[in-house]
């Protein structure tokens, strides 16, 4: 696994260790300084993450979140892609 410090412009501190096989999340923990509610959807997330193509991946996650109400501070999906695609 490798890892990532990322910081979104006007975000919140992104730790991510994550494999990534053929353009795909393999495995993901996803740790930082943002804020989540409720706090145990980021289990949910990084289940929802695996297995998914990096391209593309920042509006299906977004859309994912939205979808159950997950409510997201400091990061978005699109951040989280844009962090993976640094660790690839």
């Amino acid at each position: 696994m490798k890892h990532i410090d990322y910081k979104p412009k006007d975000g919140k501190l992104l730790r991510i260790d994550a494999e990534v096989c053929e353009g795909k999340v393999a495995e993901i923990k996803i740790n930082g300084d943002f804020f989540l509610y409720p706090e145990e959807a980021i289990f949910q997330i990084e289940e929802f993450v695996k297995g998914k193509e990096i391209e593309g991946l920042g509006k299906v996650l977004d859309a994912f979140m939205e979808k159950n109400q997950f409510r997201p501070i400091g990061f978005s999906g699109e951040d989280i892609e844009h962090a993976l695609r640094m660790i690839n």
